[in-house]
């Protein structure tokens, strides 16, 4: 046992910690759950005094799960809020111990279990609260623990820590005015919870649908999607809609919110949701639409309307063995145009030429119109510009060398990027690009649309920007219905996969 700078005691009480622990792990695997849980509590004891805080982790998570199984809600709850504790205070030293290979249970060292497990034990518990107050309560604590789940998957996307160093500079989101309902769906084993905030409020909506059947009907919807030739979509579209939207309805009609807000989770990541169907109506034309990674991640400040240093970079010719974008000079005029600003096109929009100016000045918008790609890796994907691949992890670097500038980093367009579908990490590709580079708002695509569409989309999006009183999200709303109703561009592949990700205002 490696035990440096620890006392005779203290090495002595970490090794019964360990012995004790792993025991109660066997008699887990055997069946004797009142036993192993007296042993993990007699391991947490001996923990404590071990001088290593991060060595109650592994037990207090251990007791957590057993207290659940044994039927002591309340107590697995109380076991499941120190292991957070815990977790949140020692992240360094649980990394050091390889992301907490030494503990009992074969799936620790997945901490996002950890919040999954607990905020499914409050919702459950949330259901059957004696009062109001009490029901109020979990539900709040379900949020905040969520929220620091969503903060967990951008770290480890990362695998670094400049999510929480972000997250300290952004104002509470209960400070802000805004006119919308924020929806956090929680994909469960066994059924869909949504989590509904309308300001002071939070309500809590159980849809009995398992993830595996949610799972393929959302695969099966983006698959169908991107297929321009047939309306099949339509199918789950409507049924999405019955899960996600139709459950809620009560609610919308009594806030008639302007905006709808998703916090998505898992695989619904992967879709969009304005082409959800009611029926008669797809879910845009009803509302505009946002979605945030985590409401303690955006920063929610109204776009305004000064004039503000634009940065509009493109390539229109094939390159790296991508198809050429001829309707890109198009875009990049016409953005340019209509905001000023720099302007990088074909054998000027080089790696350096981008880096560098975005380093050199401080630009309020950064509009890219070129091939990019999120993956599942650290960098999190590429833009490709004249000499070669950017990735996303250099360019968001360098952009955030600007978020300490007086002009705040307002909007990121991504305006010719996608992500492989089903991907649920790589989806966290423009959420991440958001926050690494400090950015209020970014807006993308999750796959490839044409050129010519994209092009008329951006028009009118620029044209909704300027106008008083339009939000983001709500010139996003203008460009899609534009395309929704030229009968060139109708269906959804070409309209949907615009996404607007953190500051809807």
């Amino acid at each position: 046992v490696q035990a440096d700078g620890l006392s005779g005691d203290g090495v002595a009480s970490r090794i019964r910690a360990q012995a004790l622990g792993h025991l109660g792990g066997l008699y887990v695997q055997e069946g004797r759950l009142e036993e192993a849980l007296g042993l993990t509590r007699r391991a947490l004891t001996q923990a404590g005094r071990s001088e290593v805080g991060a060595e109650l982790f592994p037990w207090h998570l251990q007791s957590a799960r057993l207290q659940a199984r044994l039927g002591h809600r309340d107590a697995a709850l109380d076991d499941y809020a120190s292991a957070l504790q815990v977790l949140e205070a020692h992240r360094g030293a649980l990394n050091r111990l390889q992301r907490l290979a030494a503990t009992a249970s074969s799936d620790a060292a997945d901490t996002s279990l950890l919040y999954r497990e607990y905020v499914d034990l409050l919702l459950r518990r949330a259901r059957e609260a004696p009062s109001p107050a009490a029901r109020k309560a979990d539900l709040l604590t379900a949020q905040s623990v969520l929220e620091r789940l969503k903060s967990d998957e951008l770290r480890d996307y990362f695998e670094d820590d400049c999510v929480i160093r972000y997250r300290e500079k952004l104002a509470s989101i209960t400070e802000a005015s805004f006119d919308a309902v924020i929806v956090y769906p929680f994909v469960l084993d066994d059924r869909l919870e949504l989590l509904v905030s309308t300001g002071p409020e939070l309500a809590q909506v159980v849809v009995d649908v398992p993830r595996d059947t949610l799972r393929a009907e959302v695969k099966r919807f983006r698959e169908l999607l991107e297929k321009r030739t047939t309306r099949q979509y339509l199918r789950p579209a409507r049924k999405l809609n019955d899960w996600l939207i139709a459950p809620i309805e009560e609610i919308l009609a009594d806030k008639n919110p302007r905006t709808l807000v998703f916090v998505p989770d898992g695989i619904l990541r992967t879709i969009p949701m304005a082409p959800l169907h009611d029926g008669e109506h797809f879910l845009i034309e009803r509302y505009a639409l946002g979605l945030t990674p985590g409401l303690e991640l955006t920063d929610p400040q109204p776009f305004g309307q000064q004039d503000r240093q634009a940065l509009v970079a493109g390539i229109s010719e094939g390159i790296d063995g991508f198809a050429p974008l001829p309707n890109v000079e198009r875009e990049v005029e016409t953005v340019h145009a209509m905001l000023g600003g720099d302007e990088l096109l074909n054998e000027g929009f080089s790696r350096r030429a981008l880096t560098s100016r975005i380093r050199e000045k401080s630009f309020g918008l950064i509009h890219i119109a070129s091939h990019a790609q999120f993956d599942s890796t650290a960098e999190g994907g590429f833009v490709l510009a004249h000499d070669g691949r950017l990735s996303f992890d250099a360019l968001a670097d360098a952009v955030a060398a600007s978020k300490f500038r007086d002009e705040a980093l307002e909007l990121v367009i991504l305006s010719a990027c996608e992500t492989a579908q089903g991907d649920e990490r790589a989806a966290l590709g423009l959420s991440g690009v958001a926050v690494k580079a400090g950015a209020r708002s970014a807006l993308g695509t999750l796959w490839q649309v044409s050129d010519e569409a994209t092009a008329e989309f951006m028009t009118r999006f620029y044209a909704s920007l300027k106008e008083p009183g339009t939000s983001r999200a709500e010139a996003v709303r203008a460009g899609q219905l534009r395309l929704l109703r030229d009968a060139a561009y109708d269906h959804p592949f070409y309209w949907s996969p615009f996404l607007l990700i953190n500051s809807w205002l």
